[in-house]
Formats: C-alpha cells, sequence, structure tokens
C-alpha cells in the first residue's frame, strides 16, 4: 500500500484560499452534517486548514498526519483548543 505526502518546504500552498474551490467551507461542513457533540478524525491534516473548519462545528478533532513538520507547521500556525494533534 501506497502514500502520499506533500513537501513540507511547500506547506504555506496548502493555506492558499484559493483551496476553496474544490472544496468550500460550506461543502465540507454540510457534507459531514456535524452535531455539536460529534467527534471528528481528519486523516492527513496537513497544516490543518480544513480541521480548522471541522474544529468550528465538531466537539473534537483529532488531526491525524504521518510528517512530525506537518504537525510542527500547525503547532506553530496556531491550534485550535477542540483539536488534538495526533502523529501516525
Amino acid at each position: 500500500m501506497g502514500f502520499h505526502t506533500f513537501d513540507v518546504g511547500r506547506a504555506d500552498e496548502l493555506e492558499d484560499p484559493s483551496r476553496f474551490e474544490h472544496c468550500s467551507a460550506e461543502e465540507l461542513v454540510g457534507a459531514a452534517t456535524l452535531a455539536d457533540d460529534d467527534v471528528v478524525v481528519d486523516v492527513g491534516s496537513g497544516t490543518g486548514f480544513y480541521t480548522d473548519i471541522l474544529a468550528g462545528v465538531a466537539a473534537r478533532v483529532y488531526a491525524v498526519d504521518i510528517q512530525p513538520a506537518m504537525a510542527a507547521y500547525y503547532r506553530e500556525k496556531g491550534v485550535p483548543a477542540a483539536v488534538d494533534l495526533l502523529a501516525a
């Protein structure tokens, strides 16, 4: 089984608002149909671009990534209180 990782040196690109052209915040939340007491696992959370949106509507979000450098980037950016970072 293969896996995909993103070049951490280009992590800023993952924060580009143009990503909403592919999946807007409204589409993400609407598709997830989350209640305020739900728990979410975001596998491959990267910089937390979409994780932050989920954290605004779920009780808890577990952000999982296999790249420790992505978690470090996310920590530096600022992780919402509802998010726990996990290493895979």
